[in-house]
C-alpha cells in the first residue's frame, strides 16, 4: 500500500522550491538585526552611554557563537527528520523577542543573555535551516537558488545598520533595538510557519521541478530529463574524507574574518576620520556587493570546480583586509568593502553547495549541523581577537592584517578540498 503524499499549502504556477527560497529570504533578511554589522553601528553609542570598552561589547559575539557550536548539531538532526519549518519560524520569533529585551540593557548580564541566545540562533539553527531547506529542493539549480538567498538576504544588511545608526542618533540606542526587534517579528516568522516544507519527494515532486513522481506504477513522461544522480554519505562516512576537514578549516578562517571585520570596520573607518554616517554607509556598500556578487558565484558554480571557486573567494577576503588597513579615503574604503562582499558571498553560495554536492541530501542537515561548529568557532574567535588586539595596539591595523592572513591560509585549504568518493 503506497504512502499518501502530503498536500502543499499553496499551488503556485511554478516549482514550489522557489517558495522555499522565498521563505529562506524572509528569514535571512531580518536576521541581520543581531548581526555583527548592527552591533558595529551601535557599539559607539552603547559604549559611551554604558561606559563599557570595546572588548566587553565584542565578547557577546563570541559567547553567541560558542553557544551555537552546541546547538547547531541538534538543529541539523531536527531539520533532517522534520524539516526547517519549526527551526526557522521559532528561531525568528525568539530573535525578535531577544532584540526587544536588549533595549532594556543596564548591566552586562542583561546585555549578554539575550544577545548571546539570539546570536546563537543567528549563526546556528537559522544557518542550518536556511541552507538545508533550499539545498533539499534543488540539485542542478542549487547554486542559483542559494545565490538568490545570498543576494537578497543582504538587503537587511543594507537597511538595518544605517537605520539603527540613524535611530540611535535621532533618539537613542535603546529605541534602535526596539525597532529592530519589531522588524524581525513582522517579517521573519509567518512565511516560514505557513509555507516551509521539508523535501519535494514528500509532496510527489522531484528536485529542481523536473517531474512529478508517479502516484501509481506508471512512469514519468518520456520527455522529462532523468533526475540527477545523488551519492549520499552518512555523517560517519563524511567525517572520514579529507574534503570535510579542509572545508571546515577554510570556513573557520572565513568566519573569523567575517566576525572581526563586520563588527569593527565601522569603528575603524570612524577612527580613520570618516563621518559616522559615511562610515555606517560602508556596511550598506558591503551588503550591495554581497548581494550582487552572489549571482556571479551562482552562475560559475557549475562551470568552475567548487574548490577553486572557494579558494578565490578566500583570496578576495585576504585582499579586502589588507586594503582596509590602508583605507584613508572613501574610494579605498569602498574597494575594501566591495571585496569583502565579493569574497563572503562566494562562501555563502559555494560552501552550502559543496556540502550538498559532496555528501548528498539524505543526511545533509546532520552533516551541516556538525560542520557548522567550525564556522561558529571562527565566528567566536574573530570579534574577541579583533577587540583584544585593538585594546592592546590602539588601532585595527594589526588585527585586520592577522585576519587577512588567516583567510590566505583558508584559500590554500579550500583549493585542496576535492570532491570525495563514497567508500565501498
Amino acid at each position: 500500500m503506497q504512502q499518501s503524499q502530503a498536500k502543499l499549502p499553496i499551488n503556485p504556477p511554478f516549482f514550489y522550491g522557489w517558495v522555499i527560497v522565498g521563505c529562506a529570504i524572509s528569514v535571512g533578511m531580518p536576521r541581520a538585526i543581531l548581526g555583527a554589522s548592527i552591533l558595529g553601528a551601535l557599539i559607539g553609542p552603547m559604549s559611551d552611554d554604558l561606559g563599557w570598552n570595546r572588548l566587553t561589547l565584542s565578547g557577546v559575539l563570541t559567547t553567541g557563537a560558542l553557544v551555537a557550536t552546541f546547538t547547531a548539531p541538534f538543529a541539523g538532526r531536527i531539520v533532517d527528520r522534520y524539516g526547517s519549518r519549526v527551526i526557522l519560524s521559532g528561531s525568528s520569533l525568539l530573535m525578535g523577542i531577544f532584540a526587544i529585551m536588549l533595549s532594556f540593557t543596564v548591566t552586562p548580564l542583561m546585555f549578554y543573555i539575550p544577545f548571546t541566545l539570539g546570536r546563537a540562533l543567528f549563526v546556528g539553527p537559522l544557518e542550518v535551516g536556511m541552507s538545508t531547506s533550499v539545498s533539499n529542493w534543488f540539485i542542478r539549480k542549487r547554486p542559483q537558488a542559494l545565490a538568490f538567498v545570498s543576494a537578497t538576504s543582504p538587503i537587511g544588511l543594507a537597511i538595518f545598520p544605517p537605520m539603527a545608526g540613524a535611530i540611535a542618533a535621532a533618539a537613542d540606542w535603546r529605541t534602535a533595538w526596539l525597532a529592530l526587534g519589531l522588524c524581525m517579528l513582522a517579517i521573519g516568522v509567518i512565511p516560514s510557519a505557513i509555507l516551509m516544507r521539508r523535501r519535494p519527494e514528500d509532496h510527489g515532486l522531484l528536485p529542481d521541478g523536473d517531474a512529478a513522481l508517479p502516484a501509481s506504477s506508471g512512469s514519468a513522461e518520456g520527455d522529462q530529463a532523468p533526475p540527477p544522480v545523488e551519492i549520499n554519505f552518512t555523517l560517519r562516512q563524511a567525517m572520514r574524507t579529507p574534503a570535510l576537514w579542509l572545508i571546515m578549516g577554510s570556513t573557520a578562517t572565513t568566519f573569523m574574518f567575517h566576525g572581526g571585520i563586520s563588527l569593527h570596520h565601522i569603528p575603524h573607518f570612524i577612527e580613520q576620520g570618516f563621518n559616522p554616517l559615511i562610515a555606517a554607509s560602508m556596511a550598506s556598500a558591503y551588503a550591495i556587493s554581497l548581494g550582487l556578487s552572489s549571482f556571479l558565484w551562482g552562475a560559475i558554480a557549475r562551470r568552475v570546480p567548487l574548490q577553486a571557486s572557494m579558494a578565490f573567494s578566500s583570496l578576495a577576503l585576504t585582499a579586502s583586509g589588507l586594503i582596509m588597513v590602508q583605507a584613508s579615503s572613501v574610494p579605498i574604503a569602498l574597494v575594501s568593502v566591495s571585496l569583502f562582499g565579493l569574497g563572503l558571498s562566494g562562501m555563502f553560495v559555494l560552501v552550502p553547495s559543496a556540502w550538498a554536492d559532496y555528501y548528498g541530501r539524505k543526511s545533509l542537515g546532520t552533516i551541516r549541523g556538525v560542520t557548522l561548529t567550525a564556522q561558529t568557532g571562527g565566528a567566536a574567535i574573530g570579534p574577541v581577537l579583533t577587540g583584544a588586539l585593538y585594546d592592546i595596539q590602539g588601532d585595527y591595523r594589526v588585527a585586520f592584517t592577522v585576519l587577512a592572513l588567516a583567510c590566505f591560509a583558508g584559500a590554500i585549504m579550500a583549493a585542496n578540498a576535492r570532491r570525495p568518493r563514497l567508500p565501498g
